[in-house]
């Protein structure tokens, strides 16, 4: 799910009460992460592949699997009454 929050585009992946929200832009080059394949690393874990140069970053802290200085911005986030909450000015470079 994509939306926009006031300025800025956030995308949300989840299932039931698992939910990771981030800032919809890739740090690499500013694709739009919103628009990412989702995919499997080597050990399984999450992650966006980013389909303007292929960066891979995980979902569990927004580390990039192909260049470790870049990380996507995650954003605070939980379930409740089955609507997303989203702290927008709690976003940070985990």
């Amino acid at each position: 799910m994509v939306r926009w929050i006031g300025k800025s585009e956030i995308c949300a992946l989840g299932r039931g009460e698992e939910i990771v929200v981030f800032i919809s832009i890739c740090p690499h080059a500013g694709g739009p992460l919103g628009e990412a394949k989702l995919i499997r690393g080597e050990g399984g874990e999450a992650q966006l592949q980013c389909g303007w140069h292929g960066y891979r970053y995980r979902l569990a802290d927004g580390g990039c699997e192909d260049h470790p200085a870049l990380r996507m911005v995650l954003l605070p986030s939980k379930v409740t009454d089955d609507r997303v909450w989203v702290r927008m000015n709690g976003g940070q470079k985990t």
